[in-house]
């Protein structure tokens, strides 16, 4: 007889690998300049999302609080944190732990891959939040933006 902690434990099987470059790229203004992205999952069940950003040297991200972990690998370029004395170049990987708060600064035209679990908030000069993203938010840019490229999200993108 299975014990109930066993059944909680239900393999829900592995998603095959996705195509990156059947993922098609998106541009999108959140309020800090144009940047490009493509989704290459999203799980809705468990709110955590994985997106290809490329970023124009000068942008600024502003100050914002992650609720989950964050791991980041840059592909290529350079940029950091306003509050940290560190940089992320070409082969940097790291891990943001739930709680922090930070402003991302792009020194170098970048493209990096971040995974979020959870959601977000941006933050205002005093502490006030002023935007709110997580998976579904991800998955709405992405799904508009290639909307109106008369484009869908790939097959396989979306876990829910």
């Amino acid at each position: 007889m299975k014990s109930a902690q066993n059944a909680a434990l239900q393999d829900l099987g592995v998603q095959g690998p996705i195509d990156s470059g059947a993922c098609p790229w998106a541009s999108i203004d959140l309020g800090q300049g144009v940047y490009e992205f493509k989704v290459m999952r999203i799980n809705l069940r468990e709110n955590w999302s994985t997106s290809i950003i490329r970023w124009p040297a000068g942008m600024q991200v502003p100050k914002h609080r992650h609720f989950g972990p964050v791991h980041a690998f840059t592909f290529k370029g350079r940029w950091h944190y306003k509050e940290y004395d560190w940089f992320a170049t070409a082969g940097s990987y790291l891990v943001e732990t739930a709680e922090t708060e930070h402003s991302l600064v792009v020194d170098e035209d970048t493209e990096a891959m971040f995974t979020m679990f959870g959601g977000m908030v941006d933050l205002g000069p005093a502490g006030e939040v002023l935007g709110y993203h997580d998976a579904k938010t991800a998955l709405d840019h992405y799904s508009g933006c290639l909307a109106e490229l008369g484009l869908r999200v790939p097959d396989g993108v979306v876990v829910s």
